[in-house]
C-alpha cells in the first residue's frame, strides 16, 4: 500500500459521515486508487505523476460524497429501539400495574369503546380482520393469552409460562419453554373508532387482513408481517423486524409508511404519501405509487416499479432493476450495478464501481461513475435540456436525442469519441467528462 495514495484518499473523506456506507465506499476508494497508481507505474509513469493522476481521479468523487446520508447507521438505531421496546419494564401507554383489570377467565368475546389496542405477544401469530361495527371482536384466544382492559385500552398478552426442571445431567438446573408457534391469536378490529393498533412479537407473525388504525405500529423480531387489503388515506404505519418479511399484499394504502429491517425481505404493492423503507440484507421486489420516497438497503437488492414523486433510492452493494416514473430521483450506489429505465424529469444518479445503464426521457439527468461502466440511453428524450456524464476511470456509451445538441467534452487520459455534430447555441447541452475512461457517443 502506497502511504500518499491512503494519505490522498483519507483527506478526500474526512469530511463524511462515519456510516456504513462512507466506510465500505472508503474502502472501495482505496482500492481502486491503489491499482490505478499500481497500472500507471507499471506502465512507466514515475511516481509523481501517477500520484497526480490518482488526485486527479479522486475529483469526481465529489458528487458521490455529497449523496451520503448524515445520519448513523440505521441498523444500530433500531436495535437499540427494538431491544427497549420489549423490556419487561415498558407498559404501554394508558396502563399502569396497580390499575390492571384481569380478565383472565370468561373472557368477553367483543368490547366497545376501545380506541387503543396493544397486543404483547411472544411465538403466538396474530391475524387482524375488520370489524362491522365499533367494537373489539376476539373470535380465537389461545389459553396463553390474557385479555386486560384499562378504560378505553385494552391489552393481550401471552403470560409468562415458563416451567423449572431438573436436569439429571451433573445435577444442573435447565429452564423449559413451553412452545405456543402454532397459536394464533385473532380478533376484530373497527377501523372508525380505533386510535392507536400497536402489536409486538418475538417469533410470532403478524398478519393483518384489512384491518386498520389512524397510527399502527408492528413490531417482530423473526417474525413475518403481512399487511393485506390495508387502505387508509390518512394512516400513519410503522413496521420493524430484524429478519421477518415485511409484505404490503396486493395493495396497501396509508398516508405514511416507515419501515425497517434487518434481513427481511420486502415484498407487495404500496402506495403513500411518504414512504421510507430501510433494509440490510433483504430484498425489496416492489410496486410503489408516492410523493415522497427514501428507499435503502446495504446488500439487498432492489426490484421496483411504479411511480415516484421525488425520492432517493440507494444501496451499498446490492443490484438495482428500476422501471419507474419519477419527476425527481436520486439513485446512489457503492459497488451495486444499476439498471434503470422509464421516464424522470430530473434524474441524478452516481456509482463507485458499480455498472450503470439508464435508458430514460427526461429533462435533465447527470451520470457519475468512479470506476464502473455507464451506458446513457437518451435517443427519445426529444424533451431532454441537460446531460451530464462523468467518469474517473470507467467506460462509457451515450445516446442522445434526435434533437440539435450542444455537446461539451473533456478528458485527460482517456479519450471521448463523438460522432454527433454539435449544436452550437442549442437549448439542450450534453457534457461529458473522463478521467482515464474511454466513452463514445454515436
Amino acid at each position: 500500500m502506497n502511504e500518499t495514495v491512503k494519505k490522498m484518499v483519507d483527506i478526500a473523506f474526512r469530511d463524511t459521515p462515519q456510516t456504513g456506507e462512507a466506510k465500505a465506499l472508503y474502502e472501495q476508494v482505496l482500492l481502486d486508487s491503489q491499482e490505478r497508481f499500481d497500472d500507471l507505474t507499471r506502465a512507466g509513469m514515475d511516481e509523481d505523476e501517477a500520484i497526480a493522476a490518482v488526485v486527479e481521479s479522486l475529483r469526481g468523487l465529489e458528487e458521490a460524497l455529497r449523496t451520503l446520508p448524515e445520519e448513523p447507521e440505521f441498523e444500530k438505531a433500531f436495535e437499540k429501539s427494538f431491544e427497549k421496546s420489549f423490556e419487561k419494564s415498558t407498559e404501554p401507554a394508558g396502563f399502569a400495574q396497580k390499575d390492571y383489570v384481569q380478565e383472565n377467565e370468561d373472557v368477553p368475546a367483543s368490547y366497545d369503546g376501545v380506541q387503543q389496542l396493544h397486543l404483547e405477544l411472544k411465538d403466538v401469530s396474530v391475524t387482524l380482520g375488520a370489524s362491522e361495527d365499533d367494537a373489539v371482536h376476539l373470535e380465537e384466544v389461545p389459553d396463553c393469552v390474557e385479555v386486560v382492559r384499562q378504560g378505553s385500552s385494552l391489552l393481550l398478552r401471552q403470560k409468562e409460562d415458563a416451567a423449572e426442571t431438573r436436569s439429571f445431567f451433573f445435577g444442573l438446573l435447565s429452564l423449559t419453554l413451553h412452545s405456543h408457534a402454532g397459536d394464533r391469536l385473532f380478533l376484530r378490529v373497527p377501523g372508525r373508532y380505533l386510535h392507536l393498533l400497536q402489536v409486538q412479537t418475538v417469533s410470532g407473525d403478524i398478519s393483518l387482513e384489512e384491518a386498520s388504525a389512524p397510527e399502527m405500529k408492528l413490531l417482530s423480531t423473526s417474525g413475518n408481517v403481512e399487511m393485506s387489503g390495508v387502505v387508509d388515506a390518512n394512516a400513519r404505519v410503522e413496521i420493524s423486524t430484524t429478519s421477518g418479511d415485511i409484505s404490503f399484499g396486493e395493495h396497501m394504502a396509508a398516508g405514511s409508511v416507515k419501515c425497517t429491517t434487518i434481513s427481511g425481505d420486502y415484498g407487495g404493492a404500496v402506495s403513500a404519501s411518504s414512504l421510507h423503507l430501510e433494509a440490510g440484507s433483504g430484498d425489496m421486489e416492489l410496486e410503489v405509487d408516492a410523493e415522497r420516497v427514501y428507499l435503502s438497503t446495504r446488500s439487498g437488492d432492489l426490484d421496483l416499479t411504479g411511480r415516484i414523486g421525488t425520492g432517493q433510492i440507494r444501496t451499498i452493494s446490492g443490484d438495482m432493476d428500476l422501471n419507474l416514473e419519477a419527476q425527481s430521483l436520486q439513485i446512489v450506489s457503492v459497488s451495486g450495478d444499476i439498471d434503470m429505465n422509464g421516464s424522470c424529469r430530473e434524474m441524478n444518479m452516481a456509482t463507485t464501481s458499480g455498472d450503470a445503464e439508464m435508458q430514460i426521457l427526461g429533462e435533465r439527468v447527470s451520470l457519475t461513475t468512479v470506476s464502473g461502466d455507464a451506458r446513457l440511453d437518451m435517443a427519445r428524450a426529444s424533451g431532454a435540456r441537460e446531460i451530464n456524464v462523468h467518469t474517473t476511470s470507467g467506460d462509457g456509451t451515450v445516446m442522445l436525442p434526435n434533437i440539435p445538441v450542444q455537446i461539451f467534452t473533456q478528458t485527460r487520459a482517456g479519450s471521448v469519441h463523438c460522432h454527433r455534430e454539435s449544436s452550437p447555441g442549442a437549448e439542450a447541452v450534453c457534457r461529458v467528462q473522463t478521467i482515464s475512461g474511454d466513452i463514445d457517443i454515436p
